[in-house]
């Protein structure tokens, strides 16, 4: 039997066990971008160690230091293999939330490192400018996908939530976006819900925008970005320019009250009708138009209440797209449909 697959790529860490019956396969893939990490594998007998070390020092990169920052362990001594991990490495919970926002509280950007957000003189950023705005703090994720699926935000204030906690208040300047790669990608299942509160039924504002951060704005037969906004206070999702699908028979949601809006591709590749949306846990019916199979960029990063870090074009090709004005509370993404 097969006990362990590497590969590597260049944007995250990641470990997970196969689901297969009856398989123990532990799959590792680890970014090794300007050799700022490595594994070593150690092998004994019965017993499989695999440790991370993540570069640490003063300068921007190229440090040369390096210190332990997760461990997997496969035990083979006894009839039942025992599997153990931890840091970096631990074990992805793949049918739980993998990006979480409880917006509960915010914390200096350099309290936890992003691999690859690095300042100009420093391995770890203190800021990071996003369409225009310095962003100094981040919101933690309490998802799966950990601490390198933070948010970087800008002129966001936690503020009373739907149930006694904190919720996040946007306006025209504030920002969020989540510098790691993903986690939208190719044609895998996705999904998301959140609630949300506005006024503002007269505007299209943006709640959600998955899409690349380099190069043109993806507009092409191959790759699609994603994007969730309110029109008028209607849901309506963007995928190509020539693409939206609409909610039917929905009231207008931006009339001051706490809404729950979920998305869920059911499937691999599905099709953009067949995209499901729930609008306060309802399954509501839509429409599109220029109808297409899902195949998301892989060079995308997720924002939430705008544009964020995603392509400049943006505001080119949606004019009357603007960046939410309200609050947004327990935000929650799948890799999975719900």
């Amino acid at each position: 039997n097969v006990d362990l697959y590497l590969a590597g790529e260049v944007h995250a860490n990641t470990a997970t066990k196969t689901r297969y019956p009856g398989s123990n396969l532990i799959q590792i893939v680890t970014r090794g971008n300007r050799f700022n990490n490595f594994l070593t594998v150690d092998i004994e007998d019965d017993l499989i160690e695999v440790k991370i070390y993540n570069e640490v020092g003063d300068l921007s990169r190229w440090n040369a230091q390096y210190e332990e920052a997760g461990i997997v362990t496969i035990d083979k001594s006894s009839s039942i293999t025992d599997i153990s991990s931890s840091g970096m490495l631990e074990l992805l919970d793949v049918d739980s939330d993998i990006i979480s926002f409880d917006f509960e509280e915010k914390e200096p950007i350099d309290k936890t490192q992003v691999l690859g957000l690095r300042g100009s003189e420093s391995l770890i950023a203190t800021n990071v400018t996003i369409r225009g705005i310095l962003c100094e703090e981040s919101i933690p994720n309490i998802g799966a996908f950990g601490a390198q699926y933070n948010a970087q935000v800008g002129n966001i204030a936690l503020v009373e939530g739907r149930n006694g906690g904190h919720a996040a208040k946007f306006h025209a300047n504030s920002r969020m976006g989540i510098y790691g790669i993903g986690p939208f990608s190719a044609g895998e299942s996705i999904s998301f819900g959140f609630w949300f509160k506005t006024y503002q039924s007269k505007r299209k504002m943006v709640l959600l925008h998955y899409a690349n951060y380099w190069g043109k704005v993806v507009d092409s037969s191959d790759k699609n970005y994603f994007s969730l906004a309110l029109d008028n206070g209607i849901p309506v999702i963007h995928t190509r320019l020539s693409t939206e699908l609409k909610a039917l028979k929905t009231q207008n949601l931006a009339d001051g009250k706490w809404h729950h809006i979920a998305v869920s591709m059911p499937q691999k590749s599905c099709l953009v009708s067949e995209l499901e949306m729930y609008v306060d846990g309802i399954l509501v019916n839509t429409i599109v138009d220029n109808d297409h199979h899902i195949f998301q960029t892989t060079s995308g990063r997720l924002n939430i209440g705008g544009f964020g870090y995603s392509n400049a074009g943006f505001e080119d090709i949606y004019p009357r797209a603007n960046p939410f004005e309200g609050k947004i509370d327990d935000f929650s993404l799948f890799a999975r449909p719900i």
